[in-house]
């Protein structure tokens, strides 16, 4: 088995901080929900095909995700060149209003053969990027007319505002973004400031991406922005059912009985991916598939216990994504309501961070 980086380790305590503190119980599990177990045969090849369109993708944005964690010393050289082919550079931008000099990173990879720039900003790394998580106050954004989580609001107009003032981008080139964890809400967030302005976003990959929007927000691009988010999510994988409400204390509690605000809970929007064990998973399209809350904590402490990755690192997301057959045709689709293949019983080996 291999050991955990020292970086992986405190990500991993920063991830579990970050789920205890705003953990709370849903109503339903898909492990016990009892379903007929069957399913139609041109949904599932529906889905194969899907995945063959997009795997290659989704592989390169997640490695592309990763590269945003740069050691403190690759970070002090920002805004420079990580790599020359393909061209990668990052850059370090001040977050306004933030204590201590808060900075985030972001990286942009452009592709001249083929026209294309892609956009992948760092997730939760330290305590400063923590608190921004558990700002879930909503806040008015003016540019989008729509709620927004306010600690994601602050890293996203930062990033945007460097992108536009800098010139980053080449205007005839194709924009993508993607992130992990706190990345993946602000990249899509930065996308929808980019699509403000009139530049043409084609898609949004985010891995283990927390919650953004209520449903106003959510429902305010349909069939439209939204179909351009790819949200990749482990089976185990706590934050993305995250945050729950806008309040942490019902975020920790959730009466659901007497909750008559229901439309103002954190919602998701996109289509998603559902990664599961052995190589499987499920495509359901923009439809949430509504995980327990309280069993993937308990799935991530055992976990990390046992010296693990818990599921939510970015590691974890490679690992899954590659143990998908390379012939996507052969891949295996599985209903989440009659077998939901993500057992921490069976230990695996822990993949190695590297930078």
């Amino acid at each position: 088995m291999f050991r955990t980086s020292r970086l992986a380790n405190c990500r991993g305590l920063i991830a579990l901080a970050l789920i205890f503190l705003t953990a709370g119980c849903t109503n339903a599990d898909v492990r016990s929900l009892n379903g007929a177990g069957s399913v139609f045969p041109s949904e599932t090849q529906a889905m194969r095909k899907k995945l063959h369109e997009t795997r290659a993708r989704v592989i390169h944005l997640a490695e592309l995700s990763k590269k945003t964690y740069l050691t403190d010393g690759r970070e002090k050289n920002c805004p420079g060149f990580l790599t020359a082919s393909p061209n990668t550079e990052c850059f370090s931008v001040a977050v306004p209003k933030s204590r201590k000099g808060h900075r985030v990173v972001y990286i942009i990879e452009t592709n001249h053969e083929k026209q294309e720039q892609f956009i992948a900003i760092r997730g939760t790394n330290n305590l400063a990027d923590l608190r921004k998580d558990f700002q879930t106050r909503r806040v008015m954004d003016d540019d989008l007319e729509v709620k927004i989580h306010s600690g994601f609001q602050m890293i996203a107009k930062a990033i945007h505002e460097d992108i536009t003032k800098n010139l980053r981008l080449v205007p005839t080139y194709k924009t993508l973004l993607t992130g992990h964890s706190l990345g993946g809400a602000t990249a899509i967030l930065t996308g929808l400031y980019l699509l403000a302005e009139g530049r043409d976003v084609e898609a949004i990959y985010t891995y283990g991406q927390p919650k953004i929007f209520d449903n106003t927000g959510t429902t305010r691009w349909p069939g439209f922005f939204s179909e351009r988010v790819f949200r990749v999510v482990n089976c185990d994988d706590p934050v993305p059912i995250l945050p729950t409400q806008e309040k942490k204390l019902n975020s920790i509690f959730r009466f659901t009985t007497f909750n008559k605000d229901r439309l103002t809970n954190y919602q998701h929007m996109g289509q998603s991916l559902l990664l599961m064990d052995g190589g499987r998973f499920w495509m359901p399209g923009s439809i949430e598939v509504e995980r327990d809350l309280s069993t993937s904590v308990k799935d991530a402490m055992i976990g990390w216990v046992k010296g693990q990755s818990i599921d939510h690192g970015i590691e974890e997301y490679i690992f899954r994504i590659k143990a998908i057959p390379m012939d996507s045709f052969k891949a295996i689709p599985v209903h989440p309501s009659t077998e939901f293949a993500c057992s921490r019983i069976a230990p695996r080996p822990v993949m190695a961070l590297s930078n």
